[in-house]
């Protein structure tokens, strides 16, 4: 009775792996939009190089430094992450993904060696939106290593540059 118990989850595991590794494979050679990341200290990471002005972009900074990060979460779609568009060839702040947070900004606290997960989308959270508008965007993120708070020296990293294709 034991051995066909054992046998039936061996079986249910093996079934189960194969699966999730049929899941992982690609037959069309690739993803055909990869992401975005930048080898800083601190790192910026997209999931996508080009999203749709509806997408969610799915975000990640990681902290390679020995020492912890800290940043406020105010910025876009409230997260640490500012949005920036280019325009005639300059880089301004953008408004499309506004955080309309009622309270005061919150420090959040990036360990060395961990990784902070955000979502960026378009508009105020509970309100339509028309969506991103096409053109070249980056993130940006303004961080200090001292936890007593931004008067003190901060540092600032950029990601590369993201594209919002139009509909």
């Amino acid at each position: 009775m034991y051995k066909r118990f054992w046998l039936l989850k061996t079986g249910l595991l093996l079934s189960l792996l194969l699966a999730l590794w049929g899941c992982g494979s690609t037959s069309g050679g690739g993803d055909s939009n990869p992401g975005t990341s930048t080898s800083d200290p601190v790192s910026i990471s997209t999931d996508h190089a080009t999203y749709a002005p509806h997408d969610t972009m799915a975000v990640s900074i990681t902290n390679h430094l020995q020492t912890s990060i800290y940043a406020f979460d105010t910025r876009a779609s409230c997260t640490i992450l500012d949005l920036q568009v280019q325009v005639n060839g300059a880089w301004q702040n953008t408004q499309v993904a506004r955080c309309a947070l009622g309270r005061r900004a919150q420090r959040v606290e990036i360990p060395a060696g961990k990784t902070y997960k955000a979502t960026i989308h378009a508009g105020t959270p509970g309100v339509n939106s028309a969506g991103f508008p096409a053109g070249t965007y980056r993130l940006v993120l303004n961080y200090s290593t001292s936890p007593s708070g931004m008067a003190q020296a901060t540092t600032t990293v950029y990601s590369a540059s993201i594209v919002v294709a139009g509909s």
